[in-house]
């Protein structure tokens, strides 16, 4: 038997002349996507992102490389954003 996870597509989003590099961080399952503002602190989108799930109560158990992308697994099936 498998097991379901919540599967979320992090991206970078390119700097502008206005505005800084941000991580885009969209849920699969619930359809919607959060913008993270990126920090030296954090060396990676993923840890940008992987973060941001932690902080808000997201169990993050797996990772993922795409084309050009990651995939954060978690079996924390809530939406991004409250």
């Amino acid at each position: 038997m498998l097991n379901n996870f919540h599967v979320l597509k992090v991206t970078g989003v390119a700097a502008t002349d206005t505005e800084p590099y941000k991580v885009k961080l969209f849920s699969e399952r619930f359809r919607h996507s959060v913008l993270l503002h990126y920090t030296n602190e954090l060396p990676y989108s993923f840890d940008v992102a992987e973060k941001y799930l932690t902080d808000n109560g997201h169990e993050v158990i797996g990772k993922a490389e795409g084309k050009e992308c990651y995939y954060i697994i978690s079996n924390t099936f809530k939406p991004l954003k409250q």
